[in-house]
């Protein structure tokens, strides 16, 4: 589970900034991907 140390789960320390919610926004789908990667391997492995 090396994913969790890419810079895409930094913490958000940024939130009163113009770029948060793009930011959030972005931070969500990366954890949907990553979410139905995991979900397929587990359901379908090979």
């Amino acid at each position: 589970m090396t994913f969790f140390r890419s810079p895409f789960f930094r913490p958000i320390t940024f939130h009163k900034s113009s770029t948060a919610k793009g930011e959030l926004r972005a931070h969500k789908a990366l954890l949907v991907l990553y979410y139905f990667h995991i979900l397929s391997i587990l359901i379908n492995p090979e």
